[in-house]
């Protein structure tokens, strides 16, 4: 097989050109100087074009080539003026193109080994500044290392200030003590609430108490049989509780042949250290509630004449004077 065949493109016009197998001919007319330019500046070179504007005139029309560092390629006579012409720019600049392009190829199997170099890169002797630097950092950091240590050896209490006279007087007359934590505070009971309620025979002593206080005679045995009497006829004694009995009401209904039923207060004590706080309003209601479910609707109460205390506490529960009681023992004569 014959050489390959290569075509590069056309910068200037080959002295002597010629058809290649499958292609074009190349270009007659070189460059303009614009192009040049151009192509010089992608091969990092400088074009430098005459500064005579009059034809005939000295470098008129010659062009030159330099590096980015202004040194002469191509182009400069000795005492400075142009002599290349624009074909001869070309030529040269696709001289450097071929010559670019060849060691490109030669350059291409040699890359795994240039990045081969890259990874382990050559020792290079460091310069003398380097080396002073390199000492002073070593310097540094042993110094660094020593301080460290010497502040991991300091004892405890070497950070501390030195305890006051009094402070170690306090620590050899032996330990400090400490004063006891208050004591929680302790919370009121609630205050307990009045109940009015049905008496039990539990209460049988606590009401012969209260009634003792108006003359009553009766035993405890005998009140509780009238406890669970008036139990069972649906008119329960009742009894004021708060924290203990301190009240009690006793109440039956009486039919009536001209009007409604009514219901009587029988009796009604209050413990006297209790009097005056609402604990008899208190049972009369409870008991206006019990009277209304069988039908007696008014309420009365009986007080002797000569008996002036109650009079007030039932005006002030809602009860009006009306008529006077007789009453009689009975005995053998008409």
């Amino acid at each position: 097989m014959g050489r390959e065949q290569t075509y590069h493109p056309p910068l200037v016009s080959d002295p002597e050109p010629t058809t290649r197998a499958g292609l074009s001919p190349p270009m007659a007319d070189p460059p303009d100087d614009a192009a040049l330019r151009e192509i010089a500046a992608n091969r990092g070179l400088r074009l430098v074009r005459s500064r005579r504007r009059k034809p005939g005139a000295g470098d008129y029309g010659k062009l030159g080539l330099t590096d980015r560092e202004g040194r002469r390629l191509l182009g400069f006579a000795d005492d400075g003026s142009l002599t290349a012409t624009a074909a001869e720019v070309a030529a040269y600049l696709r001289r450097d193109e071929n010559a670019t392009w060849a060691e490109s190829v030669r350059a291409t199997p040699a890359r795994p080994a240039e990045k081969a170099a890259r990874r382990a890169p050559e020792a290079v002797e460091p310069s003398t500044a380097e080396r002073v630097r390199g000492s002073k950092r070593a310097a540094s950091r042993a110094e660094g290392r020593k301080v460290r240590a010497k502040q991991h050896a300091r004892p405890a209490s070497a950070g501390k200030a030195p305890a006051s006279p009094s402070a170690a007087a306090k620590a050899s007359s032996g330990p400090i003590e400490r004063p006891s934590p208050p004591e929680p505070k302790v919370r009121p009971a609630p205050k307990p609430e009045l109940v009015v309620r049905p008496a039990t025979k539990a209460d049988a002593e606590a009401i012969v108490d209260l009634l003792r206080l108006v003359g009553g005679t009766a035993t405890v045995a005998q009140l509780s049989t009238h406890l669970a009497a008036r139990q069972r006829a649906s008119e329960p004694v009742l009894v004021a509780d708060l924290d203990g009995v301190i009240g009690c009401l006793a109440w039956h209904v009486v039919p009536m042949l001209h009007r409604p039923p009514v219901a009587r207060v029988t009796a009604i004590v209050v413990a006297e250290r209790r009097r005056r706080s609402g604990v008899g309003r208190a049972l009369v209601d409870a008991m206006r509630a019990l009277a209304a479910k069988v039908g007696a609707t008014t309420v009365e109460a009986i007080s002797g004449v000569e008996i002036r205390g109650p009079r007030p506490f039932f005006r002030a529960v809602g009860m009006r004077e009306n008529g006077v009681r007789f009453e009689g023992e009975e005995s053998g004569a008409p």
